[in-house]
């Protein structure tokens, strides 16, 4: 979803003179009350489909307007897993003109490309003669919704009408694929795709995680006569970038990203080897502090001492029914949003031999009663390795 410079909410709010440039206050709350409602009508009345979990994040374009990025995880039911589903979902085609008319004027300003190539070469995504943006516009037609393993599936694009953009006729080839309902309420861009193989989940991922804009900045002082010598590594400087929008974006406190699942990661350790921080010249007061505190494996040692319905419970199905508790470095019964998160237990290389078999056993053990039980468990596992493969060789040989 992009933030629509054009809305009655912006227009009808600007001073003689200004435009939605000159009041990006206005423009932030106005995208984040459209925003909220967007989220509202997909999480909460399930337009499109009930919803598992999700997660989000924003951004902001180089002329300043906000940019909305989502991942929706359908329920099994509900997911688009066939041409019929997806044609009910989305839409890739131009809305007859004398049937909604409202919405073949959204679909015209807001959801169709521009034409570039031979088509258009002096657009302002032609370089050398083709598009930098990657775009692989225009698409074929289609008469039906194919699924395929590349991502995205091919919509339906049948020959029919067209729409005037500029100078060129377009069809729907050019056209963004669309929710009908979505983009009729909203009046903006929005592009709803059905994420049909990991790459294009990683695609969403990557705007949560890629971090702010960048632009570099090199400042030099030129001589009378002497010839300017860049050195990139001395004189240039790594500045963020922010729009204005952006800026009072954070003003307001609003969120950057949000997800429905909070991870809980769960510590692997050896007995007596759990990771100590610590101030420089305060080593020694890390140490004391630390033995009186648990780690989350630790505790879940004593819990399984104290509750006997914990004993019935894995390592990392313990958060789904307790939390721990910081302050008294204990787990505690769990009162309310056990379908929030999502537990985990930290990764081990195999080279880690004792913690990698530690953490084997924490996946398959319950209701232990001391890290001592495990190490037993653990040195058996690792000698039927080493056995194992001893008689493999010997069988080789």
């Amino acid at each position: 979803m992009t933030c629509n410079a054009n809305w009655p909410e912006i227009q009808n709010n600007l001073q003689p003179g200004q435009t939605a440039s000159d009041r990006p206050d206005l423009v932030a709350r106005v995208f984040k009350l459209k925003l909220n409602k967007l989220i509202e009508d997909i999480t909460k009345r399930y337009i499109l489909g009930k919803i598992l979990a999700f997660s989000y994040t924003i951004e902001f374009q180089k002329r300043g307007l906000p940019h909305f990025h989502m991942l929706v995880i359908l329920d099994q039911e509900d997911r688009p897993n066939n041409p019929g589903k997806i044609d009910e979902l989305v839409c890739a085609e131009i809305p007859n003109q004398l049937n909604y008319p409202e919405l073949y004027e959204i679909i015209k300003k807001c959801m169709a490309y521009g034409p570039c190539g031979e088509m258009n070469p002096n657009s302002v995504c032609m370089e050398n003669g083709t598009c930098k943006k990657k775009k692989k516009i225009p698409k074929d037609f289609g008469m039906a919704t194919r699924i395929n393993g590349n991502g995205y599936p091919s919509y339906r694009r049948v020959p029919g009408p067209t729409i005037q953009i500029g100078n060129n006729q377009v069809d729907n080839r050019f056209v963004v694929p669309y929710n009908k309902f979505l983009c009729k309420k909203y009046n903006c861009h929005i592009n709803i795709e059905i994420c049909t193989s990991i790459a294009s989940v990683k695609y969403i991922f990557k705007y949560v995680y890629k971090g702010y804009d960048s632009i570099h900045v090199a400042i030099a002082e030129n001589q009378m006569g002497q010839e300017i010598i860049y050195d990139e590594v001395q004189q240039h400087l790594n500045a963020r970038y922010v729009s204005a929008p952006e800026g009072m974006w954070r003003l307001l406190e609003f969120k950057i990203h949000d997800r429905s699942r909070s991870k809980i990661r769960m510590p692997v350790h050896l007995e007596h080897q759990q990771p100590v921080y610590f101030q420089p010249g305060e080593e020694r007061q890390a140490l004391e502090r630390d033995q009186q505190r648990n780690t989350q494996l630790t505790a879940w040692i004593i819990l399984n001492q104290t509750d006997v319905n914990a004993r019935n419970l894995h390592y990392t199905e313990i958060p789904y029914h307790y939390v721990f508790n910081k302050q008294t470095t204990l787990w505690q019964p769990r009162q309310r949003s056990a379908d929030k998160i999502i537990s985990r237990m930290y990764t081990v290389s195999p080279k880690d031999v004792e913690r990698f078999c530690l953490r084997i056993l924490l996946l398959h053990v319950k209701g232990e009663f001391s890290l001592f039980t495990i190490e037993r468990n653990k040195w058996n596992r690792i000698s039927h390795i080493q056995r194992s493969s001893n008689a493999s060789k010997l069988a080789t040989r």
